[in-house]
Order: C-alpha cells, then structure tokens, then sequence
C-alpha cells in the first residue's frame, strides 16, 4: 500500500479555514461597526429632531409668556380705568349732597348755636360749635336727626366757655352724611 501523506491537505484546510474565519470575523465586525454607527447616526438625528422641537416649543413658550404678559398689562389697565370710572359715577351720584349737607346744616343750626368748624372725613362729619345753653345743643341734635341728609349724631364734648363773660358751652358733635336715597335702602334691607 501506498501512504499518503495528508497533513499538508489538513494545514491547507486549517489555513483555508483560518482565512474565512477572518473574513467572516472582518465582515461580521465591518457589520456591527456599520450597525452602530447606524443606530449612532440614527439616535443623533433623533436627538437633533427633538433639540429643534425643543428650540421651536421654547420660541413658542416666549411668545405666548410675552402675550400673557400683555393680557395682564391690560387686565391692570382694565382694573383701572373700571376704578376711574366708578370714582367719577360717584362723583356725579354725590356732587349734589354737599349742597343738600350744607342747606340742611343751617336748617339744622337753632338760634343761639355758632358753628366753628365742620370737618368732613368720607362720610363722617366733626361739627365744633358755641352754644348758649346745653338746651341749645340738644334741639341741635334733634333737628340732624329729623335730616334726611345727616344720621347718627353723637355729642363727644361739651364743655362751659370760661374765656367769655357770656356763659357758654363749646360743644364737639359728629355725625354722618347720609342721602334720602340710602335711607330707603336701609329700609328696604331691614324689611
């Protein structure tokens, strides 16, 4: 029998072997190579889309806070022109009750009181006066309590004048102005 020698066949083979293995080991890492920078590219572009939206949903943002802040601007302008409006509706409502406090005053004043002074503070007044006698100031609250234009006197002081020969009495009375108007609310809300 003839021998064969056939080792060179299997070192050929390995050798063969060995070379598509790394062909296949070159080609299959210039895949996954290709792969990830595949994904890589495609998670970028992804990245980059939602930095756009971002930037576009930010501009978006920055105008609608500009618009909110114009509404408030004229929300505030709004508050107060509605306030100037209803200072002048008073005003007009009210700009005849200092003729009407002021006739009922001296419809109000007896013979023998002198009034000093009237202060006004809103709604409430400060009468100071001179009167002849306690009497005097008594029928004086009375006559502002028959007034439809003033409410609620109430005498904080009376004191006798020492200064003058005349025995006299200062006198400090307050009291609130009031309207017919107010007067039937009052009622109206009572009943």
């Amino acid at each position: 029998m003839a021998k064969i020698n056939l080792l060179p066949w299997r070192e050929e083979l390995r050798n063969q072997r060995n070379q598509e293995f790394g062909v296949v080991a070159g080609i299959s890492a210039g895949v996954a190579v290709l792969i990830i920078v595949g994904i890589s590219a495609f998670y970028g572009q992804l990245i980059n889309n939602q930095e756009s939206r971002n930037k576009f949903m930010q501009g978006e943002i920055a105008k609608l806070d500009n618009k909110i802040k114009e509404i408030k601007e004229l929300k505030a302008k709004k508050e107060r022109l509605l306030q100037r409006i209803t200072t002048i509706q008073q005003l007009q409502t009210n700009r005849t009750e200092i003729v009407h406090l002021f006739d009922e005053t001296v419809k109000a004043v007896p013979d023998g009181v002198y009034l000093r002074s009237l202060k006004q503070s809103g709604s409430k007044l400060t009468i100071t006066g001179i009167a002849e006698s306690n009497t005097r100031v008594s029928e004086f609250v009375r006559n502002i309590e028959a007034s439809e234009w003033m409410k609620d006197p109430k005498i904080n002081v009376i004191s006798r004048n020492k200064k003058t020969a005349l025995q006299t009495n200062n006198f400090t009375l307050q009291l609130k102005q009031s309207s017919p108007n107010s007067k039937k609310k009052d009622q109206e809300d009572e009943g």
